[in-house]
C-alpha cells in the first residue's frame, strides 16, 4: 500500500491497488505454488472457469474465489 500527499492541502491518504479482474496461467500457478500445466490441466477438466481472448487465456479472479471454495 502506498500513500498520496496531496499538493495543495497537504492531506495524506493511503491508496489501495486496486483488485485485478483476471490473472494469467503463469500467475495463478504462482498463487498456488504449482507447475503451470496443473492449472492448464485444471481448466480443460471444467476445475477453473478460463476465458480466451484471441491466443491469450485469462482467467476470471470470481473463478478462481469459486475453484477455491470447492476445494
Amino acid at each position: 500500500m502506498s500513500t498520496y500527499t496531496c499538493p495543495k492541502c497537504g492531506n495524506v491518504e493511503s491508496i489501495r491497488p486496486a483488485a485485478k479482474l483476471f490473472y494469467t496461467m503463469n500467475e495463478v500457478a504462482d498463487l498456488f505454488e504449482v507447475c503451470r500445466m496443473t492449472i492448464h490441466r485444471d481448466i480443460k477438466r471444467g476445475n477453473i472457469k478460463a476465458i480466451k481472448f484471441g491466443k491469450v487465456v485469462r482467467i476470471p479472479a470470481q473463478s478462481l474465489k469459486k475453484y477455491l471454495a470447492a476445494t
